[in-house]
């Protein structure tokens, strides 16, 4: 949950800065997670290559981490838990997460599927108890991260390609392959990336959700979307909207396919997909959604309490 952390870390910075960071493996692709390691001391534990690609870690340990975490706690003196540090962590998140619903909600008015943010919790809704999770790249898996709850019998499974979306229709294919029950959700330029891999999808218990923000938009998020460029350049070059039609293609090689417009229609199809063999789930939402919910539950968080009038 870096990312609703990275959230309520925006707006208490100063009360929720930790001293020290010990990472374990490589680094999150959570937004939240560079403010955060920008302040703080940080040390890297992990069992292979070199997880701490800009050079900015206090020091290194590559080996086994299971057993430099047990010598780590013998050394250490028995914590009271929970801290205050924790307390203030909890209270922290529980406000981010009211805050990321109210944002939710008020985007919603706008219509049944209008927040990014309504699409990928109804998607992880509609996984059955004991199945399995395939999180996407770019803004999916953040935007999962930020309204994570707990408390689910799941599987979640990511993957990392060359460019960081490649692949990810085969590998979800491939951990369907199994039998257990399947929900990849991707966004619509990494289900253009590798559409090939549909034809290893049939007969296979699988639902694959496209969320169709209509281009990369991760990017808005990224140093680049304020940079002064010719008109229409970051469109072309970085959002790179596919215009391509998830429902036709999926038809194209075989597998069942609906568009959806609300939650609902959203849930009923991935459960019809995942009893009647592989679906493909085209999901259009509004396309700054992702962007603006964050930045509603940002500015609430941020916003001074109101005051309590006295009574005399």
């Amino acid at each position: 949950m870096i990312d609703r952390f990275g959230i309520a870390a925006t707006a208490q910075a100063s009360a929720l800065t930790p001293d020290v960071i010990v990472q374990l493996g490589g680094e999150p692709v959570a937004m939240g997670w560079a403010p955060l390691a920008a302040r703080a001391r940080r040390f890297v534990i992990a069992d292979q290559g070199w997880p701490d690609g800009d050079s900015t870690a206090e020091a290194v340990l590559i080996g086994d981490v299971t057993d430099a975490l047990e010598r780590i706690a013998q050394a250490l003196p028995a914590p009271r838990l929970p801290s205050a540090f924790a307390r203030a962590w909890g209270e922290a998140d529980r406000a981010a997460a009211d805050a990321m619903d109210a944002a939710i909600t008020d985007h919603a008015l706008a219509g049944p599927m209008a927040a990014e943010h309504d699409a990928v919790r109804a998607a992880i809704a509609a996984v059955p108890d004991g199945g399995q999770l395939v999180l996407g790249n770019s803004l999916p898996v953040r935007v999962a991260d930020e309204i994570a709850a707990g408390g689910r019998d799941l599987r979640v499974i990511t993957q990392r390609g060359a460019a960081g979306i490649d692949g990810l229709i085969a590998g979800a294919a491939g951990a369907a392959a199994g039998g257990v029950p399947t929900v990849l959700i991707l966004g619509d330029v990494s289900f253009a990336h590798d559409i090939g891999a549909l034809a290893c999808a049939r007969g296979l218990p699988l639902a694959i959700v496209v969320i169709d923000n209509r281009g990369g938009r991760i990017f808005d998020h990224l140093p680049v979307a304020s940079v002064d460029l010719p008109a229409g350049a970051f469109e072309r070059l970085w959002r790179t909207p596919t215009e391509l039609d998830p429902v036709a293609a999926a038809r194209a090689f075989g597998l069942a396919a609906a568009t959806v417009r609300s939650p609902d229609e959203l849930g009923a199809a991935i459960s019809h997909g995942l009893a009647a063999g592989a679906i493909v789930v085209h999901v259009p939402v509004a396309p700054e959604s992702a962007a603006s919910v964050r930045s509603a539950a940002v500015a609430a968080l941020a916003a001074p309490a109101p005051r309590q009038r006295s009574h005399a």
